[in-house]
């Protein structure tokens, strides 16, 4: 989708030797742009590490955030994946 859109993003690099925890980038599919909001509204009350975030002219939702371990990422993950409005990708 990025590659078609001929998107580009200018992201910092993180210094992770000075960062504890995990990087976690997500690329969330919301079909309907009602949902795509409602979702993004969730994620944001309840995520505080959330570094940048945004949305796309298309259904899509990105966020990189920062975890203290693996674990508490994937929870996050698992719990993207149930809100209402987010969809499986293609």
């Amino acid at each position: 989708m990025l590659t078609e859109s001929r998107a580009f993003f200018l992201v910092g690099l993180a210094n992770f030797r000075q960062s504890a925890g995990v990087s976690c980038n997500m690329l969330i599919s919301c079909p309907h742009e009602k949902g795509k909001y409602s979702a993004a509204e969730n994620i944001l009350s309840r995520f505080e590490n959330i570094v940048f975030g945004g949305s796309t002219s298309s259904n899509y939702l990105f966020y990189n955030m920062v975890f203290d371990n693996l674990s508490e990422a994937n929870d996050a993950y698992e719990w993207i994946k149930r809100l209402k409005g987010v969809g499986n990708p293609g």
